[in-house]
């Protein structure tokens, strides 16, 4: 079994992913090196406002992280994250 901070650890990640914005921000990083907000807006057809807040939560859990060029904004998976989320949304891709 395991320990009580794993499963909160768990619960937390399987909290932010059940949201399908996220999800769909996760899987569009998850296919490029690194995307701005304005493409993410494009392609999922969010507005601004919704993609930085849910990039954010991503950036906030470890799974995302950003750098300022000019006055956009690029977001990516972290590297030494980025193995494991492709595994797991292909993962549940199969469900």
């Amino acid at each position: 079994m395991p320990s009580v901070k794993t499963i909160q650890t768990v619960a937390q990640t399987l909290k932010l992913l059940g949201d399908p914005s996220r999800l769909r921000i996760l899987y569009t990083l998850a296919s490029e090196r690194e995307v701005n907000v304005s493409a993410i807006c494009r392609r999922l057809r969010l507005p601004q406002s919704t993609v930085s807040r849910h990039l954010s939560l991503l950036r906030m859990s470890g799974l995302a992280e950003n750098r300022r060029s000019g006055k956009e904004i690029y977001y990516a998976i972290v590297p030494s994250r980025k193995r494991s989320i492709k595994a797991l949304l292909a993962r549940l891709e199969a469900i």
